[in-house]
């Protein structure tokens, strides 16, 4: 592996490393209230809101 591919690894998993406890309360979040296919109103708020 290159250390450019090397570099970039290591700062794609220091930022997930950052939102894992959001990433965390998602799915926790999502699994107590899950909606339909098609109709994923709460969900799409939700995605919107962390942008």
């Amino acid at each position: 592996m290159s250390d450019e591919t090397t570099s970039v690894i290591s700062a794609v998993l220091a930022g997930l490393a950052g939102i894992r406890g959001d990433v965390e309360d998602w799915y926790r979040d999502l699994h107590a209230h899950p909606e339909l296919g098609f109709g994923e109103i709460r969900t799409s708020s939700l995605v919107a809101a962390f942008r």
